[in-house]
């Protein structure tokens, strides 16, 4: 079965038994903090349109407070708090956290930042009011000054992008300009685990058909991101990359005995990963039949051998007995 195929079969399944892959909610801005005056639209997404016709329900702080795929709180005054999505059937997304704020500045982050993601983090002043000046550091370093550029570009985020982030920004209002800072933490987060090797059957007799499939995981943001698979043996490319994650291998033979291992990487090629090897010993399917049926003879050998000394050592006992009774005559 290839691999297409097995993944349009798995949201058959889902579709039929009314099963749903975890929702997440998304920002529109995506940032996680605002100002009081500002509008957020928070989207559930159910990473595919099986999540069409479906019901959504939305909670802030674990309280049902609206219906609908899509919720937009066009007065985030009072917002901020934490919410969740739940589709109908289905599961109910990880909490996020929205912050509002009524000061001068805030630094504005991302919802979610992934390895291999490009991210914005803005200086962002009260809208209405000029800015000037601004100034970005990262754990206490400049990372860039120049002139009133409010927005820092990071793109092909690693781990080293994680820290504390801070920025500086003039302010003009009440006929001056006036400084302000905030700072905001970046945390990242895998995009997928280190992929392992599943085989199908185990253990592999000479002759069977089988399946290895490159095991990984994507997080609820990230269920639309395409992936390539690979396969090795011993260190060699046995298929190239593609959208399957399976490998399949028909009527092994001894020699197909070896250490197999899989890559795994977006097809942007910014994250990559291989799991480790994994050794698959095809048997001898004729030696290990002809090695049950020895066993098995020797059981029974064991067997008749017992019954053989149990029945000779009764009537052994049963001729004592006998030489040893008083005669009649």
């Amino acid at each position: 079965m290839s691999g297409e195929t097995s993944v349009l079969l798995l949201w058959l399944v889902l579709i039929t038994e009314g099963a749903a892959i975890r929702p997440a909610v998304t920002f529109t801005p995506n940032y996680k903090k605002i100002f009081t005056s500002e509008k957020m639209t928070m989207a559930c997404d159910a990473g595919s349109t099986i999540g069409e016709g479906m019901d959504y329900i939305w909670y802030k702080d674990n309280s049902p407070v609206y219906n609908g795929k899509s919720y937009t709180i066009q007065d985030v005054r009072t917002s901020s708090g934490s919410y969740r999505c739940q589709t109908r059937p289905g599961e109910i997304s990880d909490p996020v956290t929205l912050g509002v704020s009524d000061d001068w500045l805030i630094l504005q982050t991302p919802l979610y930042v992934y390895e291999g993601d490009d991210i914005n983090i803005r200086c962002h002043h009260y809208p209405g009011f000029p800015g000037g000046r601004t100034i970005f550091y990262k754990d206490n370093k400049v990372i860039r000054d120049s002139g009133d550029d409010a927005e820092y570009n990071i793109s092909n985020v690693t781990r080293t992008t994680a820290g504390t982030y801070r920025c500086r920004r003039d302010v003009y209002y009440y006929g001056a300009y006036h400084n302000h800072e905030d700072e905001a933490s970046v945390s990242v987060e895998d995009l997928f685990p280190t992929p392992t090797i599943s085989v199908t059957p185990n253990p592999v007799l000479i002759g069977e058909n089988v399946t290895l499939t490159c095991e990984t995981l994507l997080p609820p943001p990230r269920q639309k991101t395409r992936l390539h698979f690979t396969f090795y043996r011993e260190g060699r490319m046995v298929q190239g990359f593609g959208v399957s994650d399976i490998y399949e291998v028909y009527n092994v033979q001894l020699e197909d005995s070896g250490k197999y291992s899989c890559e795994v990487e977006t097809t942007d090629k910014r994250v990559r990963k291989k799991s480790a090897e994994r050794l698959i010993q095809i048997q001898d399917s004729v030696g290990y039949t002809g090695l049950n049926i020895i066993l098995l003879i020797l059981s029974g050998c064991v067997i008749i051998t017992a019954a053989l000394f149990v029945f000779y050592h009764k009537k052994c006992i049963k001729s004592r007995e006998e030489a040893a009774a008083p005669s009649t005559t």
